[in-house]
């Protein structure tokens, strides 16, 4: 990515987000949905590196404005999103749908006990 004209600044922010959700974002997902539980600080760290790279600023910029400004979530957040559209499509849910997800944010959820 960085060769490909993102160093002098030659493709816009926009872009360089659309190489990087096309081309790495993928490799670094791959298989989430098996062991997406597991904790990757190496992959959480390079995809801030890219988005402050990506933005052209400091590397002491704080986290949560680099991936807030770009729009994303961490890698651990999309990967329990991607486990939870895979158990929702197992189990015959509708929560495959992003609009069908993006609706229970907000909302809180009531577990229903079973009780014998």
């Amino acid at each position: 990515m960085w060769a490909m004209g993102m160093r002098e600044g030659e493709l816009l922010v926009k872009d360089c987000v659309r190489v990087w959700q096309a081309l790495v974002r993928p490799v670094l997902e791959y298989g989430t949905v098996v062991w997406g539980e597991v904790k990757w600080e190496e992959a959480e760290r390079v995809q801030r590196e890219m988005g402050k790279m990506i933005l052209r600023c400091s590397s002491k910029m704080a986290n949560e404005v680099v991936l807030g400004e770009l729009g994303w979530w961490t890698l651990k957040g999309r990967r329990d999103l991607l486990r939870l559209g895979y158990w929702g499509k197992i189990v015959g849910g509708d929560v495959t749908k992003p609009a069908s997800l993006a609706s229970l944010q907000g909302k809180s959820l009531t577990i229903r006990q079973h009780t014998t």
